[in-house]
């Protein structure tokens, strides 16, 4: 009889959220995500899953072999939630991390970015077509005077 021990491979261990803070709010051109790192105890390399998600539905899957990752370009205003789990080169993965919130500030216009003083009186024809321009107006009407 041969008795055969093998070694049962580890999951690597659960990353922690470390940046932005939760609930801060952030400008997503300058802000990174980052966690802490994950190891490993049969010493194979780890990737990161970073899963983004809004009002409860996940709208981004990140990938990383490092311990950070950029907020994609173009994901609007308003609060994402978000967190990470590690993955080992034999497929084991973590438990997904806490989850941590962050705001992006809106511009109050739509997230068109523009800030737009309101005129006294009629609108003059240069604010029009700036306006316009923008998409901020979509539709006119012209009022008849009675």
């Amino acid at each position: 009889v041969t008795l055969t021990i093998a070694a049962v491979p580890d999951a690597p261990t659960t990353p922690a959220l470390s940046s932005p803070p939760d609930g801060a709010s952030i400008d997503p051109t300058t802000t990174d995500l980052g966690w802490t790192a994950s190891t490993d105890q049969d010493g194979d390399a780890v990737t990161y899953e970073v899963e983004l998600s809004k009002s409860g539905n996940i709208i981004a899957t990140l990938s990383s072999s490092s311990t950070s990752a950029s907020i994609p370009a173009g994901i609007g205003s308003g609060t994402f939630d978000w967190r990470v789990r590690a993955t080992d080169a034999t497929g084991l993965s973590s438990a997904f991390s806490s989850t941590f919130s962050f705001k992006i500030p809106g511009s109050g216009h739509g997230g068109c970015g523009c800030a737009i003083a309101e005129p006294r009186g009629a609108p003059t024809h240069a604010l029009v077509l700036a306006l316009l321009a923008l998409g901020v107006i979509v539709e006119t009407r012209r009022r008849s005077r009675v």
